[in-house]
């Protein structure tokens, strides 16, 4: 079986090898990263456009090798919200595709500082460079490493966690066809 991922960001990858490699059904699975286009923002915003961004890295990842059984994507971006603190939050979405059907799953929402996200949608840049820009982190890529929820809750939950989750999600109606694709 072949399980093409739609990124070559190592911590997605990962997270996908990982979760996966505890489904019985996923025991022969071979993977492989593929670089693909989201066909959306550098940075979504909004709920539509994560989960399109998903569901194109999945198709795309897909239909990039021939005898490929999944493609999985996963798109993280920021859905504005009101609040009196809290201006957006963080959504981490999974897609999955076998070529006929597709399947989500979402990961832990988390809340998005106001000036971060103010910064992110005045200036249209992602979440890496507006954290950057504004000092918080150090490093240009912090969405390569352990991410910005590893920050806001000092270290007891990463990016991968988060990533992990949203495979999992994704993975009920596949793993569950009884109660999900009966059709």
């Amino acid at each position: 079986m072949l399980v093409n991922v739609g990124s070559t960001n190592p911590v997605k990858v990962e997270s996908v090898r990982n979760v996966l490699s505890l489904y019985d059904y996923f025991d022969e699975a071979s993977f492989m990263e593929v670089d693909v286009k989201s066909g959306v923002s550098e940075q979504p915003l909004g709920k539509k456009e994560i989960y399109l961004g998903a569901r194109n890295r999945a198709r795309r990842a897909f239909e990039t090798a021939k005898g490929c059984n999944y493609g999985v994507g996963l798109e993280s971006g920021l859905d504005n919200i009101s609040g009196d603190d809290v201006f957006a939050m963080n959504r981490t979405v999974c897609a999955v595709y076998n070529g006929k059907r597709t399947s989500f799953g979402e990961g832990s929402t988390f809340p998005i500082p106001r000036n971060v996200a103010e910064l992110i949608w005045k200036k249209h840049i992602s979440l890496d460079e507006a954290l950057f820009k504004l000092g918080i982190v150090k490093e240009k890529r912090v969405g390569y490493g352990k991410g910005f929820i590893s920050i806001l809750t000092d270290d007891r939950i990463s990016r991968e966690d988060l990533l992990k989750q949203a495979v999992h999600m994704a993975l009920i109606p596949i793993i569950r066809k009884d109660l999900f694709w009966k059709r």
